[in-house]
């Protein structure tokens, strides 16, 4: 799959007002450049922008390729595409006429070329993930991807161990698999699968099943074996496009890609191996009643604490994960986790049943901000929760932990929600409502005060209130005396005219110093 021209400029035209000439609109794009004049065009397969006010209106250029031409300033709006094509006659040209900058167009266009390169690299990524050790269910994305129809994986005891995104398809068997996460014996007769799943295991081959004219969709069924044993069966739906002959090809190819990591990445025992595809299955979103998913937990004989917790680890890029899941796994039982790593919406989400504090066990708290620090990534701990039905929100919570750690205590790596909630409700209120109407006048009062007088008075009212009004850790906690702290709050008091121990006020004052700390208004 190539990225063309045409498919750059509908891009852009959602966004700005365009006049075009395509004289190869099907051209594919391999970069994006700025140039200060024509003759830096040197490839065809560039994208070339340049503002208006370079050019050189009196010259007529030969090159090909594709030019973007901004105009730029009030006076370049005469500027018109008729003079474009008298200086460009054999290039695409693009013309924008709505105001914006060249490099809002750059990373537009950037992002386009990074995305396509991501999807054309996807058979080199599924050699790779049999090095790096990122997992089955990354495989199984990979392998929807590449088939372009959903996947599903069981075990040989007929129990869901991936599946690709969810979607909901018209498809009886598909979704009772998908949904239920296991199934008898029975099923497979139920349904007409025994005889095609037989033929998998005697062929060792990928073959396609249809179920007869009862359901609409065919199936092609391919077992994957470790060594001589039959691990378990994968199941790709005719779904999103009709099968072609190569995907039977592409099919045996991830199964022996999932032997190998069968092979490599055993250690991980079944138990965890369905908690993880349960895991999963919540933050999809396939739709499972507190009934459902309670039987699904006995069904699969997953024995869980009375409390854990969510753990994700926000990631750049695939390619640095490898020693941080690595890691993970071979301190797994110091780390109290209760399900392997799963990869979901750019985070490596986990279920630990207590994070060790640094009491407890300081050198793994230490290594785990160790490896984060060294990748860049960010770790968040959403409360302790025990129905695992509501995993998704406590997803959010762990990841609104690290947007708002990141944003207050960006020296850190890893955040627990519970001290970052407040922040996380002044977000969720900001977006409907404009927080500063709702500041208490005191805490504007103070801030203009401390301007004007070069003082620090609203900080230290927000230090002796989380400091439960005592004067003498709050003098501590601001290096100061404690005579003078004493004397700061006589001042504040007479400014404000306000009662410090009324517990409304203080509570109000902690809120409103809060959303202001968070917007940067402090």
């Amino acid at each position: 799959m190539y990225l063309t021209v045409e498919a750059v400029l509908h891009k852009i035209e959602e966004q700005w007002s365009c006049k075009t000439q395509l004289t190869n609109g099907d051209a594919d794009v391999q970069g994006v450049k700025m140039i200060g004049t024509l003759d830096q065009i040197k490839s065809d397969g560039f994208i070339y922008l340049i503002e208006c006010t370079t050019l050189d209106e009196s010259s007529s250029l030969d090159q090909k390729g594709t030019v973007i031409i901004l105009l730029d300033s009030p006076s370049s709006k005469a500027f018109t595409l008729q003079k474009a094509k008298g200086i460009l006659p054999n290039a695409n040209v693009i013309l924008i006429e709505s105001s914006c900058l060249i490099y809002e167009v750059l990373n537009i266009i950037s992002e386009m070329i990074a995305h396509n390169s991501e999807i054309t690299a996807k058979p080199a990524a599924m050699f790779n993930t049999i090095i790096k050790g990122r997992g089955v269910q990354y495989i199984i994305d990979i392998a929807s991807e590449l088939l372009e129809n959903p996947v599903l994986l069981g075990d040989a005891n007929h129990r869901l161990l991936a599946a690709s995104k969810f979607k909901e398809v018209d498809d009886a068997p598909w979704m009772e698999f998908r949904n239920i996460g296991y199934c008898t014996y029975d099923y497979t007769q139920r349904y007409g699968f025994k005889k095609w799943i037989e033929t998998s295991v005697k062929t060792r081959k990928a073959v396609i099943g249809d179920l007869g004219d009862a359901f609409k969709y065919q199936r092609i069924f391919c077992t994957v074996n470790v060594e001589d044993r039959v691990f378990g069966h994968l199941a790709v739906l005719e779904y999103n496009r009709p099968f072609q002959e190569k995907d039977l090809e592409i099919t045996e190819f991830i199964c022996q890609t999932l032997a190998s990591e069968m092979r490599n990445q055993y250690q991980v025992n079944t138990n965890d191996r369905m908690t993880s595809r349960l895991l999963l299955d919540i933050l999809q979103g396939v739709p499972m009643t507190a009934d459902q998913v309670k039987d699904r937990i006995k069904g699969l004989k997953l024995y869980l604490p009375e409390k854990w917790q969510l753990m994700a680890i926000r990631f750049n890029s695939y390619a640095d994960t490898f020693e941080v899941i690595s890691y993970l796994r071979e301190t797994a039982k110091e780390l109290g986790l209760i399900s392997d790593i799963v990869v979901f919406e750019d985070h490596l989400i986990a279920l630990i049943q207590k994070m060790p504090t640094p009491q407890e066990r300081p050198k793994v708290r230490e290594n785990l901000e160790r490896i984060l620090a060294r990748y860049d990534m960010y770790a968040g701990f959403s409360h302790y929760f025990s129905e695992m039905e509501k995993i998704h929100a406590h997803y959010k919570h762990a990841i609104s932990a690290i947007k708002a750690g990141m944003k207050i205590d960006n020296e850190k790596t890893m955040y627990r929600y519970e001290d970052y909630a407040v922040y996380d409700m002044i977000q969720v209120f900001h977006h409907e409502h404009d927080v500063m109407e709702y500041c208490h006048p005191a805490v504007l009062k103070l801030k203009a005060y401390d301007q004007s007088h070069k003082t620090d008075y609203l900080l230290s009212l927000y230090m002796y209130i989380i400091h439960m009004g005592n004067v003498v850790s709050t003098a501590e906690a601001l290096y100061i005396h404690r005579n003078t702290m004493s004397y700061r709050l006589n001042k504040i008091q007479e400014i404000l005219g306000s009662d410090l121990q009324d517990e409304n006020f203080r509570m109000s004052i902690f809120f409103s110093y809060k959303s202001m700390e968070y917007l940067d208004l402090l």
